[in-house]
């Protein structure tokens, strides 16, 4: 099991979310290990994103705390301002 920054931070008891992965895309962009279902941000901002089909987005002004059903391929360095990026699954 990994223990590092990017990995699984725990459990909710209902089995509904299994993996937090934090992402920092300060120094590069960041391709997720897998499908993650949610984004969320402590910080708000925007927060720069290639899909599954390959086409980049901007998603706007995310909100702290608010969880964001949206499944990225990679989370991209230009074009983010959020911090404290989360994906979920």
């Amino acid at each position: 099991m990994r223990t590092d920054a990017q990995s699984m931070h725990g459990n909710w008891a209902d089995g509904i979310l299994t993996h937090i992965l934090d992402v920092d895309v300060s120094a590069q962009d960041v391709t997720p290990d897998g499908l993650y279902r949610v984004i969320m941000v402590t910080t708000a901002g925007n927060v720069a994103v290639t899909q599954h089909d390959g086409t980049t987005e901007i998603l706007p002004a995310l909100q702290p705390g608010v969880p964001y059903p949206f499944s990225p391929a990679a989370i991209l360095n230009a074009g983010t301002t959020a911090t404290g990026i989360k994906l979920l699954r």
